[in-house]
C-alpha cells in the first residue's frame, strides 16, 4: 500500500504529541479545533490558518507543511470555490489528534447532512 492509498491521517501529517506541546503546535491545535468546531470552513477560518501558516513560516512540523501545501494550491487561481473550502477542511481534519478528529468528522457529518436537507 503506497502513501497515497492510506487515509489522510496516516500519512505521517498529523500533530504529534510533542508538537503539541510546544507553543506554535498548541496554538496550531486550538486554532483547528476552533475552525473545525462547526463542520464548515468559513473565509475568516481561512484567512486564520493562512496568518498562522505565514507566521510560522519556518515551522517543520509536518502538519504545518502538509496545511500549507494546501492552502496555496486552493489560492493558487484568488478563487475559492465551496469544494475547495472542504479540501482545506478535510486537510485540517486530518491533522488532529484523534479525539478531536472524531469531533471534527461528526460535525462536518452533521453540517453535511443539514446542508442535503436543506437542498
Amino acid at each position: 500500500m503506497s502513501g497515497q492509498d492510506l487515509p489522510t491521517y496516516l500519512r505521517g501529517h498529523s500533530l504529534s504529541r510533542a508538537e503539541q506541546a510546544s507553543a506554535l503546535g498548541a496554538a496550531l491545535l486550538r486554532l483547528c479545533r476552533s475552525a473545525t468546531a462547526d463542520g464548515r470552513f468559513s473565509p475568516e477560518e481561512l484567512a486564520a490558518l493562512r496568518q498562522w501558516l505565514a507566521d510560522a513560516d519556518s515551522a517543520r512540523m509536518p502538519a504545518a507543511r502538509y496545511l500549507r501545501s494546501i492552502v496555496e494550491k486552493v489560492l493558487a487561481d484568488g478563487r475559492i470555490t465551496p469544494e475547495e473550502y472542504k479540501d482545506v477542511y478535510l486537510a485540517v481534519e486530518s491533522i488532529l489528534p484523534i479525539e478531536e478528529r472524531l469531533h471534527a468528522t461528526a460535525a462536518r457529518q452533521e453540517a453535511d447532512a443539514a446542508d442535503e436537507a436543506a437542498a
